[in-house]
């Protein structure tokens, strides 16, 4: 093979690639498994993040100290779980999500997470479209960093939570780390506020999901 062949070889290969993203991604998400934060999460998606982007709220809250089910399916890219405390005891977020079936679980390394700045009240109903207009106007300029990771979802966890049993014992707990709070549990305990609300990020084009690896291991054996 020529260098010429090669090289559209290469380009075919790449576009056939990002077409089978595109194919993957067109055909949707499925998100399931179980979430719960101290004190609050609420899960959205977009499509892009852009100015002027659209924010939907997903159905699913949960309120601390109950776990919830979730199964979304949807066609979005971007999913977020959006979080914020009562500022007393501790605070964090914990869950064994999962998307079209590979494990996500909170402290995985694919999770960024963005302060917003805006303290909302404790395990309530915010006026429809409240959230979503703050993370539709904070995403597309906010920087995303990689949040702190905790403990496992044990029974001894900085001895204020316990373990919750519904959500696999791999999950780790995690959060924002302001930089403001004096402890050696920052940022988890003792209660504060990190600059929430809270907004978590997952790029669910990023996941390695098996159909992606498939069709990455096809091209890669077409054109070896």
């Amino acid at each position: 093979m020529n260098i010429h062949s090669a090289t559209r070889a290469l380009f075919g290969a790449a576009l056939l690639l990002a077409s089978s993203f595109t194919i993957a991604s067109a055909a949707g998400h499925t998100i399931t498994g179980r979430i719960v934060a101290d004190n609050e999460v609420r899960i959205y998606t977009a499509v892009s993040e852009v100015p002027a982007m659209t924010v939907t709220y997903q159905g699913v809250s949960a309120c601390w100290s109950t776990s919830v089910p979730v199964n979304i399916n949807t066609t979005n890219r971007y999913l977020y779980l959006t979080c914020w405390s009562d500022l007393s005891v501790a605070q964090g977020l914990l869950h064994d999500l999962t998307v079209d079936g590979t494990p996500v679980y909170s402290g995985h390394s694919l999770w960024r997470v963005l302060p917003n700045d805006s303290v909302m009240a404790a395990c309530t109903v915010p006026g429809a479209g409240v959230v979503e207009a703050a993370m539709a106007s904070r995403i597309p300029t906010g920087t995303f960093v990689v949040p702190t990771v905790g403990c496992q979802n044990n029974a001894t966890c900085y001895g204020v939570w316990g373990q919750s049993t519904l959500i696999s014992s791999a999950a780790k707990w995690s959060w924002f780390n302001s930089g403001n709070q004096v402890s050696g549990n920052a940022p988890f305990q003792p209660g504060f506020n990190h600059r929430e609300f809270l907004i978590f990020r997952l790029d669910m084009q990023q996941v390695a999901t098996p159909t992606r690896l498939g069709s990455w291991g096809q091209i890669k054996t077409m054109y070896r």
